[in-house]
C-alpha cells in the first residue's frame, strides 16, 4: 500500500429524523462519536437554530483536518432533508 500525504479530507456525518443532534445555538459545536472515533464540527448559530426546529434528517459536512492532534470538520455546514409524506401504496 502506498501513501498519500493529503492537505484535508471531505467527511460528513448524517442523522435520520428519529435521532437529531442537539446543537446549542449559543455554543455550536457537536461531536461525532464512530467507535472510538471523534471528530468535533462547528456550524453557525443560524444553521443551529434551523436544525433545532427541523423534523427532519440532515447531514453536517466539512474539511476533516487534524488540529492539535483531534480531528475537527473546519468549514462545516448543515443541510437539512426535506420530510417527505408517507405516500399510500396503489394497487
Amino acid at each position: 500500500m502506498r501513501s498519500y500525504q493529503a492537505s484535508n479530507i471531505k467527511a460528513l456525518f448524517t442523522w435520520k429524523a428519529d435521532n437529531p443532534p442537539k446543537i446549542d445555538p449559543n455554543d455550536p459545536v457537536i461531536e461525532a462519536v464512530c467507535g472510538n472515533i471523534r471528530v468535533a464540527a462547528r456550524i453557525s448559530p443560524k444553521q443551529a437554530r434551523k436544525l433545532l426546529a427541523h423534523e427532519g434528517g440532515g447531514k453536517i459536512e466539512g474539511k476533516l483536518v487534524l488540529i492539535d492532534g483531534r480531528l475537527e470538520l473546519v468549514e462545516a455546514s448543515a443541510q437539512l432533508f426535506e420530510v417527505k409524506p408517507a405516500t399510500e401504496a396503489t394497487a
